[in-house]
């Protein structure tokens, strides 16, 4: 169990207030010499995890006793992963994210889509979300004449784009609204039931959302 906060003030690059922020990240139900194993070997446990995910062997999964006794002890445990809060402000506003993710065991790992990976491992998942619009502009604007070089005359056009972009894939993926000057969202997953802005809905149902926004239909 542990608990990271981390606070960034002031930060100034080629004579740009690029802004502060503040994250707090809680880890907890994490057992240190089973997360210990798993870190050592990640890249073998993804292959399981993917490989299940796309039509993989189950049988060869389990093959490997040691790394599935070591792996599934971790997600008995519901680990949990929480950002409370992540902010981050500049001259023309303030921006949030709050989430929580507690994994569980799978019942299998025996999946026909990565989708079905997720909803197995997860056991929860809530985020909450505002962004500041006038916010986002300011630090897209300064990040452009900063980090990519475009002149004073250039960047505010392309901030202005680059929002707008962002507004209209989240609103027409329905994962954002529009509230005054900000985007928000609300996200809550569990028991295989996503509730969306309020909005609930089974978890394929909800993939179809995500598709068909990406897809732009």
């Amino acid at each position: 169990n542990q608990t990271l906060d981390t606070t960034v003030g002031n930060i100034t690059m080629a004579n740009k207030e690029m802004g502060s922020g503040r994250l707090m990240l809680k880890l907890n139900q994490f057992d240190g010499n089973t997360l210990r194993y798993i870190n050592n070997n990640s890249e073998q446990i993804s292959t399981l995890l993917l490989g299940s995910a796309i039509g993989g062997s189950p049988e060869m999964a389990m093959g490997n006793e040691q790394l599935m006794t070591h792996l599934m002890t971790f997600l008995d445990a519901n680990p949990t992963v929480s950002i409370s809060p992540f902010t981050w402000k500049n001259a023309k506003g303030e921006s949030q994210l709050d989430m929580s993710l507690t994994l569980k065991r799978p019942d299998s790992l025996e999946f026909e889509e990565p989708g079905e990976l997720a909803a197995q491992l997860i056991k929860q998942f809530s985020s909450s979300t505002r962004l500041s619009m006038p916010m986002l502009i300011e630090q897209a604007q300064i990040n452009n004449q900063v980090f990519d070089g475009m002149d004073a005359e250039q960047a505010p056009a392309a901030a202005e784009s680059m929002v707008q972009e962002l507004k209209m894939i989240g609103t027409s993926m329905q994962t954002l609204t529009v509230q005054d000057d900000n985007l928000v969202g609300t996200f809550n997953y569990a028991d295989g039931i996503v509730d969306l802005n309020g909005q609930k809905m089974p978890f394929a149902q909800f993939l179809n959302i995500l598709e068909t926004g990406m897809s732009g239909e």
